[in-house]
Parts: structure tokens; C-alpha cells; sequence
């Protein structure tokens, strides 16, 4: 037994599916905005980074030692000290 449609409810489906569209046309809009956005902030930080490292690394070098030796660096091989001995109570 066949029930018969209303003329309205084809009409309503067929809507339904128009506006699914819509709202799914605006949900990719909106993510394809935001990921152009995130690439943006992306190159926009590396540039804030390189610019501050640029500035730390010119501090660093003004106020370096002008003796050309460094504090932290090995000694060669042959000129390593020899521990101090301690005292013997």
C-alpha cells in the first residue's frame, strides 16, 4: 500500500539540501580563511624571531670580551692542570 505525498514535503527536501550546501560552502570559506591566516602568523613569527636573534646576537658581541680568549673553551691536551691536591687531616 502506497501512501501519497504531499506536494510540499518534495519541495522542503529539496530546499533542505540547498541550504546544506550553504552551510557547508561557509564551513570551508571559514577554514581556508583561518589556514591562510595561521600560514601568515607562521611567516610573521619567523620574521619576529630572526629579527630578535639578529638584535641578542649583537648584544652578545658588544659585550664580549675583547681578548679573543674564551672562559668556557677546552684547553689543548697538553696544558690540562692537575687537580689541587686536598689536605690531609
Amino acid at each position: 500500500m502506497r501512501l501519497p505525498v504531499p506536494n510540499g514535503s518534495r519541495r522542503n527536501h529539496g530546499s533542505a539540501v540547498v541550504v546544506m550546501i550553504v552551510l557547508l560552502s561557509l564551513m570551508l570559506i571559514f577554514v581556508f580563511a583561518n589556514l591562510k591566516t595561521l600560514h601568515f602568523m607562521s611567516r610573521e613569527l619567523k620574521l619576529i624571531e630572526k629579527r630578535q636573534v639578529q638584535r641578542w646576537s649583537a648584544t652578545v658581541r658588544a659585550a664580549a670580551p675583547s681578548t679573543g680568549s674564551l672562559t668556557n673553551a677546552i684547553p689543548p691536551a697538553g696544558l690540562v692542570p692537575e687537580p689541587a691536591p686536598s689536605p690531609d687531616k
